[in-house]
């Protein structure tokens, strides 16, 4: 049989490689040493754009009996980048301190509008009712939340009437729509001026509005900064029509045959009355749709419906 011969640097070749082989039949020129061990480099990426590198070295000695080949260490691990900025910034999604999407806490400060926690969150260095809010909003009556006032969220505003979500009121009272605190069906001055187009005739800040042909008032309009009187007197005199009430106190009479038959009031922000009196089905199909403040009717056999929504004090017929 021919021997064959495995020189010491074949040895090393394949021990660097990390394998091992059965070589039977062969005659080793040195079965006793190991392998060297291997030397791994890696390269980890962390926040910005640092890098680092990892050397292991391993050395595994092979036993004489039998001439086993040595395997070679593992490589290292990549070592922890370091430098840059928070990659969370910008990654569209709200997370670690932000207060909302890519904003707020370490990242660029919030738009008005956006949540926030503090008032460092925020570009405008105004946080109110979680929102980044374009002005300080102090005082009662006031937020900057479309929850609480129905504006755009980060936008100060008075909270609607009737209403007091911060129990920011005492005893029976509710915010008015003036940002103060009032109590629930109290009347309000209302500021008046030149007597509008709209009205018939003015007396004082209170506007007239009258209707006394058939349909000869289809849709009426309150003026703002005027207490409304509309009197729909005569058959069918308001019959289909629409009532829209301003910012000020509104009251409707109805009297003759259908004369507010499938009448529609729209009520502001102040008080609001419908009256149905004499005649047949004088408000037949009538129907009411109160503001925050109080909201009432009175009938007889013919009664409108109301719908109270956010009325402070809503009294159906």
């Amino acid at each position: 049989m021919t021997k064959r011969f495995v020189t010491l640097a074949s040895l090393a070749v394949l021990s660097a490689c990390g394998t091992l082989l059965d070589l039977e039949g062969y005659n080793y020129v040195d079965d006793a040493v190991g392998g060297a061990g291997a030397t791994g480099t890696g390269t980890g990426t962390g926040t910005g754009t640092g890098t680092g590198t990892g050397t292991t070295s391993g050395t595994t000695t092979g036993a004489g009996t039998g001439g086993d080949v040595g395997v070679g260490g593992n490589g290292g691990a990549g070592g922890v980048g370091v430098g840059g900025g928070p990659p969370s910034c910008n990654d569209d999604t709200k997370n670690g301190d932000e207060s909302d999407v890519d904003c707020g806490g370490s990242c660029p400060k919030c738009m008005n509008g956006d949540t926030c926690n503090t008032a460092t969150d925020c570009t405008s260095n105004h946080c109110v009712d979680g929102r980044c809010c374009n002005e300080a909003c102090v005082g009662s009556c006031r937020a900057c939340s479309n929850a609480k006032t129905g504006a755009a969220n980060g936008t100060c505003a008075f909270i609607p009437a009737g209403t007091d979500p911060d129990s920011e009121c005492t005893g029976n009272l509710d915010c008015g729509s003036n940002g103060l605190c009032e109590q629930c069906g109290l009347p309000t001055n209302p500021p008046g001026g030149s007597c509008p187009s709209a009205c018939d005739s003015c007396t004082g800040a209170t506007c007239f509005i009258n209707c006394t042909a058939t349909s000869s008032c289809n849709t009426i309009t309150c003026p703002a900064g005027f207490d409304c009187e509309v009197d729909c007197d005569g058959n069918q005199a308001c019959d289909s029509a629409t009532v829209s009430c301003a910012n000020q106190a509104c009251n409707i009479t109805c009297n003759g045959q259908e004369a507010c038959h499938d009448l529609t009031v729209n009520c502001g922000s102040e008080l609001c009355h419908l009256t149905c009196g004499t005649g047949s089905d004088v408000c037949n199909g009538a129907a009411v749709n109160c503001g925050a403040e109080a909201c009432s009717c009175q009938a007889g056999a013919s009664k409108p419906s109301l719908s109270c929504g956010l009325s402070c004090g809503c009294q159906p017929c």
